[in-house]
């Protein structure tokens, strides 16, 4: 299970509430987000049959059956008062959670509610009256992911473009549980709208638009969010979208790398929200390549790009002086957290590295492999010359990332 948090903001045309009030709306988005966005099991369905949920073609009686249930509910999941809309949402909701939920029951779900989603999507109010704060949206958004459909996708990916920075969070994670649900059931999007690749190599869709979106991000709390949606894009099997794991964990390699590579140059410290979206890219990669012939050569050096930037940035800051001598190490929170971004850089490389050979049927590089390992023991160790030195082997203009067989350009990593 995935937990997920939020942010919110107004845009800028909109006066932002005042003190408590404001403070509210953020609570309540991070509340909504943690409790929303988390695939379960459904509790046992009672309003409606189950074999209706999973039936390719449905009857008149069957549909007769949904209309009745969507009658009873769907006015109420729109309501002003929040109680009786979070009941009704999650009555709605409830029937569309299982496995085997069909194409057909997600499309009449989705006919019939869209109109509704778009109204609350267009509701900018921050607040619905003196004290009161606008739900709909989120709501809408959570109901749109849950229906699943191209209608209701792209109801959700319009709002990736929101001023608002707790809609967009929303929205990402949104277009998460869409990919779930089309992995665990009939899927209802069509895959085309998701990755289409031209005869030119180039790639068109909304996982590569998440790609993009993802080097760009300037928020460090959105950008995982990112990686975490294109994660679970590269657990869509290649019936469903084809190509979509190879070209999600692209994505969040080079998108991730490109992030730390916009670091360089700056005086200031990375902030913690920008380490720990390096972090999430690197463990969600990671599990994703982790046995020999995974992914293709792209991919896997995709892999081997971030590992090099994660062990650049640590060498930056010991370079700055940012770094705590060795026998301070295992305390201090700053060096824990360099430690971690070393062991994540060791299994891009020695993963990546791994992926890579067998994709173009080479021998492993073993003075790579001997290098990524050495990096994150001198640190540890406290052996900062011999950081150094490994580090450099590595990353350096005349370094293993930028000659043969990666072929990284001599600045890559090191950036004058």
């Amino acid at each position: 299970m995935r937990r997920k948090d939020n942010a919110t903001n107004t845009p800028a045309h909109r006066p932002k509430p005042a003190g408590a009030a404001w403070i509210r709306l953020w609570v309540l988005s991070v509340l909504a987000a943690v409790c929303v966005f988390v695939p379960e099991v459904s509790s046992q369905i009672t309003q409606i049959d189950p074999a209706t949920t999973q039936s390719v073609t449905l009857s008149g009686t069957q549909r007769a059956e949904i209309e009745k249930f969507l009658d009873q509910y769907s006015s109420d999941a729109f309501s002003d008062d929040r109680a009786i809309a979070a009941g009704a949402l999650d009555e709605l909701i409830d029937p569309l959670v299982g496995q085997g939920i069909s194409v057909a029951f997600r499309q009449a779900f989705s006919d019939r509610l869209i109109e509704q989603i778009n109204k609350s999507l267009e509701d900018h109010r921050v607040l619905l009256d003196d004290k009161t704060i606008n739900h709909k949206p989120y709501h809408a958004l959570r109901l749109a992911s849950e229906i699943a459909t191209d209608r209701t996708l792209t109801a959700i990916v319009a709002q990736l473009k929101s001023e608002d920075l707790g809609r967009r969070y929303f929205a990402i994670h949104s277009i998460e549980t869409v990919f779930y649900r089309m992995r665990t059931s009939a899927p209802a999007v069509t895959a085309r709208s998701l990755l289409n690749r031209r005869q030119n190599g180039t790639a068109t869709g909304l996982i590569p638009d998440l790609g993009k979106m993802l080097a760009e991000e300037k928020s460090g709390r959105h950008a995982s969010a990112i990686i975490s949606t294109l994660a679970e894009a590269a657990d869509l099997p290649d019936e469903i979208v084809p190509g979509a794991s190879d070209e999600a964990i692209r994505l969040i390699g080079t998108g991730a790398a490109a992030r730390v590579r916009a670091t360089a140059g700056t005086d200031a410290k990375p902030a913690i929200e920008d380490i720990l979206s390096w972090l999430t890219a690197s463990q969600r990669i990671v599990r994703l390549i982790a046995q020999p012939g995974s992914v293709d050569e792209p991919t896997a050096l995709a892999a081997v790009r971030l590992g090099g930037q994660l062990i650049v940035s640590v060498y930056r800051e010991m370079e700055a002086g940012r770094v705590v001598s060795g026998d301070e190490r295992e305390t201090q929170q700053a060096a824990r957290i360099q430690s971690q971004m070393l062991g994540a850089a060791e299994n891009l490389l020695l993963f990546g590295e791994q992926n890579a050979a067998a994709a173009s049927g080479r021998r492993q590089n073993r003075d790579l492999v001997e290098a990524a390992e050495s990096v994150r023991d001198s640190f540890l160790k406290g052996n900062d010359s011999e950081f150094r030195r490994a580090a450099l082997e590595l990353i350096s203009p005349n370094g293993i990332l930028t000659a043969d067989p990666y072929g990284f350009k001599d600045d890559e990593f090191i950036v004058e």
